[in-house]
């Protein structure tokens, strides 16, 4: 199955009052993830799943306890099915 996700990259360097603030805000970006043809997707049933694999793959590639990028994190806003052309 496909899915679209959309999500923010948020720069986690900022003082904590600023971490809302709309310049924190990136825009929205999207991708496509596919639950056949992605190894990191394969075992994902659902919505949810997906959500968590994206954010996991994208903060935490390598270990549970250590941020791949400590200036930003991903924050999924949406993930939907997607019918691929």
């Amino acid at each position: 199955m496909d899915y679209r996700v959309y999500f923010l990259k948020i720069d986690i360097t900022v003082e904590d009052q600023l971490l809302d603030h709309p310049d924190n805000l990136r825009m929205v970006s999207q991708t496509s993830v596919s639950t056949k043809d992605n190894q990191l997707y394969s075992h994902c049933r659902n919505i949810r799943e997906v959500e968590q694999a994206f954010e996991r793959h994208h903060n935490f590639p390598t270990n549970d306890d250590a941020v791949l990028w400590p200036k930003q994190k991903v924050k999924v806003l949406k993930v939907e099915p997607w019918a691929s052309r």
